[in-house]
């Protein structure tokens, strides 16, 4: 249970949040980490979590001065920089399986990019899928996510994400995944906008992924 005097819209916090995140203070300044998980580290929401991690912290180097400026309010309520509060308050969206924003409060009124074929082009190779995606309509495009699943029908979550990516641009964004057990893994893509809209999932292609 997260106890509530600070972060989240207080002054401090400790707990959990969304069997996700924890938050927790060393020498009095707050800070959020993910949730340690005694188990499998390839369970499928320690993965997610640190392939949003890992992109998020990638991508704040990349925001214009005006949209880290944005951060300050809640990073200062919260005595935490605002680096610290663009990876905590992403991480608390996509607990929730809202995209990420690159502006806080984030508007969420743009309009996702338009995926060309309606879905990702994939290749299997020896445990690992070659991705292509484009954009041919950018709207407000920031990038996407790529999800595999074991057939053509299933529901894109959190715990089937293979992929965040940054692509603003119609040009072809390839990718690889590797270290993929041999099978048959059909691929989804969901563009998401700078201000925190996901678009909807177009059509699954597949790839068998081989041993060798």
């Amino acid at each position: 249970m997260v106890k509530l005097k600070g972060p989240l819209q207080s002054l401090s916090a400790s707990g959990t949040v969304a069997k996700t995140i924890t938050y927790s203070s060393w020498k009095g300044r707050p800070y959020v980490r993910n949730k340690p998980q005694p188990v499998d580290p390839k369970d499928p929401t320690q993965k997610s979590n640190r392939l949003l991690m890992e992109w998020l912290s990638q991508t704040w180097s990349t925001l214009s001065q005006n949209d880290r400026s944005t951060w300050t309010p809640i990073a200062a309520a919260q005595n935490m920089a605002n680096y610290h509060a663009f990876i905590q308050e992403n991480l608390i969206r996509f607990a929730y399986f809202a995209a990420p924003t690159r502006r806080f409060p984030p508007t969420e009124t743009g309009t996702p990019p338009t995926v060309f074929g309606d879905g990702p082009f994939v290749n299997g190779a020896p445990r690992a899928l070659n991705t292509a995606v484009r954009f041919d309509v950018l709207n407000d495009a920031w990038g996407y996510c790529l999800f595999l699943g074991d057939n053509a029908g299933f529901t894109t979550s959190r715990n089937n994400l293979a992929l965040f990516a940054t692509n603003q641009t119609t040009d072809f964004d390839i990718r690889w995944i590797r270290d993929l057990k041999p099978a048959t893994y059909h691929a989804k893509v969901r563009p998401f906008t700078t201000d925190g809209v996901m678009g909807p999932a177009g059509i699954a292609r597949d790839a068998i992924v081989t041993n060798v």
